[in-house]
């Protein structure tokens, strides 16, 4: 058993011995061969160095050809631009020997000439242009344009001359619906916005530059006698001292060689004028006291229950823009309670007139007497005359104070439209008045003192009868 597996392993052993030197043959073999492969690679690297060699030699004689040959053609050129030079200088030479002087003046002179000529044709072109644009910008323009105007009423335009004010009118104010005046009315030369701001200071808050000081001017302040200078106080000698528009609206001074200031009473004076350089009405009289021969003061008695119909009139827009379509029930009833209630405007015992205030100023007594034959009051104080005059006598105003002021003073209807003053007698035919302030207008001390006996049962018994 044991010989028998010596026997297995010496076969084993001498099969890996025949294979190890079978491979070993196999190695030998193969780098006999990679030897013979790197000759040959050998070889042929050097055959490649020797082509290189070559041809590197003939790209040196090309490019040395090459650099001969341009070298060659460039010296030619620059012999040709030196010969042309020369040429050139030579012809200008001989040129120059035949140009004079005169020569030289009678070109520049027909340039200058063609120059001046072709200036003719363009100006006369820009001119017959400027006159067709003249044409049509006159032709198109409203006829009572004023560019002046135009200009203060936009501020962005303050610094564009006439021409471009009225073409700028046609291409963009129409468009943008720029005003450039208010209706007819004109702007005194003299005129200053920001003065008459500072003179008129109910109007500072809504009149913040030229063109709004200026637009209300023209739309509201030439109505209302707005002042727009503090010189003009100054020239002031006919003070109207009483709380209604429609006094202002209808004594024309213009023929008096007066100039008039309306206010309701001091305080109404404060708010307008106070920031002037007279901070009261009473302030303002004292000054031109000094400054003309008379001084005249002038209100009216107004009967209660018109003096508050008036009033309701005079306000009745601001209140109800469009009173004339709003229901009747609706308007009596805003009246009872804002104007027959109110303690402001009525017949009640404290009250005091507008010229009262001035009376007890000047130390003088307050009305108490009134003298129904001549039917005016005046009293006196220096140079200050009062005048105080009944409304109800309005139709003989004119002969009242031409007796008191001693010249003939017109009088002038106020401007109202018809549909306006239809509207005021429709009211008035369906308004009944409150017994309660009838009975108080019969005890009120001024109805009694402006109405004689007879006029006090006569104006009872007509509202009596439109009483509820």
């Amino acid at each position: 058993m044991q010989a028998t597996n010596n026997s297995s392993s010496y076969v084993n052993i001498s099969s890996s011995i025949l294979k190890n030197r079978h491979d070993n043959s196999q190695i030998l073999a193969l780098k006999l061969s990679q030897e013979s492969n790197y000759t040959e690679l050998k070889l042929e690297l050097r055959t490649l160095h020797d082509k290189l060699d070559s041809i590197t030699g003939s790209m040196n004689q090309l490019k040395e050809q090459i650099t001969n040959e341009t070298q060659t053609k460039l010296d030619s050129i620059t012999g040709s631009m030196n010969e042309i030079r020369e040429q050139h200088a030579v012809t200008l030479n001989k040129m120059c020997e035949f140009i004079t002087l005169e020569h030289l003046m009678s070109v520049d002179n027909k340039i200058q000439e063609g120059h001046s000529s072709l200036y003719n044709v363009f100006e006369k072109a820009n001119n017959e242009t400027n006159n067709c644009l003249t044409a049509l910008i006159e032709r198109y323009l409203p006829y009572d344009f004023d560019y002046n105007l135009y200009r203060l009423l936009n501020d962005d335009l303050n610094n564009l001359d006439e021409n471009v004010l009225k073409k700028h009118y046609l291409i963009h104010g129409i468009k943008e619906k720029r005003k450039y005046g208010i209706g007819d009315k004109k702007l005194p030369e003299d005129f200053i916005w920001n003065e008459y701001i500072d003179i008129n200071s109910d109007i500072k808050n809504k009149c913040l530059s030229q063109s709004s000081a200026i637009e209300h001017y023209l739309t509201y302040g030439i109505t209302e006698n707005r002042f727009y200078k503090p010189s003009e106080l100054e020239q002031i000698n006919f003070f109207i001292y009483s709380f209604r528009n429609s006094d202002g609206s209808i004594l024309d001074c213009s023929s008096l060689n007066l100039n008039r200031l309306h206010v309701f009473d001091n305080n109404d004076y404060v708010k307008k004028y106070g920031c002037c350089k007279y901070k009261t009405v009473v302030e303002l009289i004292d000054n031109n006291i000094n400054l003309h021969e008379k001084i005249y003061i002038f209100d009216s008695y107004v009967n209660p229950i018109e003096q508050k119909l008036l009033s309701f009139f005079e306000d009745i827009s601001v209140h109800f823009p469009n009173y004339i379509y709003v229901q009747m029930d609706i308007l009596i009833s805003f009246f009872n309670d804002n104007y027959i209630n109110n303690p402001k405007i009525g017949v009640y015992e404290n009250e005091i007139e507008s010229m009262d205030e001035l009376l007890q100023y000047y130390n003088l007594q307050p009305i108490s007497t009134f003298d129904f034959e001549t039917k005016i009051y005046t009293a006196s104080h220096k140079n200050i005359n009062f005048i105080k005059v009944r409304f109800q006598d309005m139709n003989n105003w004119a002969n009242l104070l031409e007796s008191a002021i001693g010249t003939h003073v017109e009088i002038k209807e106020m401007p109202k439209s018809k549909e306006h003053l239809d509207f005021c007698e429709r009211f008035k035919s369906e308004y009944k008045l409150p017994k309660f302030f009838l009975n108080a207008v019969k005890n009120n001390i001024r109805f009694k003192t402006y109405n004689s006996k007879i006029e006090q049962i006569k104006y009872i018994k007509e509202w009596s009868l439109k009483s509820v």
